[in-house]
């Protein structure tokens, strides 16, 4: 078999692939609801500290994910999430400065209602500002 005889197959496979993945893209896109995110930003307390915020709505299914890095300063202490003034839940601080929350309906957990314009805050145990922002 010569080189030009293997090549014409494969090249035929691969362009069938890229097409496949072409068209899933935009069905994948379409299904995926709403998203809106808050970047976080430290405290005067915490001034490197930074981080995120998102929460994905489709349909009945809501998920919550907030993210602080950069506070090693407080690594093992506990973090709590408010949104719009209201407790969300707490996170541990772990060994290289990074915390993360996730709360999602599907694992049947309370997901806060999120507006645009709504506040982020996180807060150390004593009540002390580590991050901030608006969605």
């Amino acid at each position: 078999m010569t080189f030009t005889k293997t090549m014409k197959p494969l090249a035929t496979i691969a362009a069938t692939v890229m097409a496949a993945a072409v068209v899933a893209a935009p069905a994948q896109a379409r299904g995926g609801g709403t998203t809106i995110t808050a970047a976080l930003h430290g405290a005067a307390g915490f001034p490197n500290a930074s981080g995120s915020a998102k929460l994905k709505k489709d349909g009945a299914k809501r998920e919550f994910e907030v993210e602080v890095e950069h506070v090693r300063s407080l690594a093992g202490k506990r973090l709590t999430v408010f949104v719009h003034g209201t407790k969300v839940g707490r996170m541990r601080v772990g060994g290289l400065g990074r915390a993360e929350l996730s709360r999602s309906t599907e694992r049947g957990q309370r997901v806060p209602q999120v507006s645009k314009g709504n506040r982020v805050n996180v807060r150390t145990a004593a009540g002390k500002l580590a991050v901030t922002g608006r969605f």
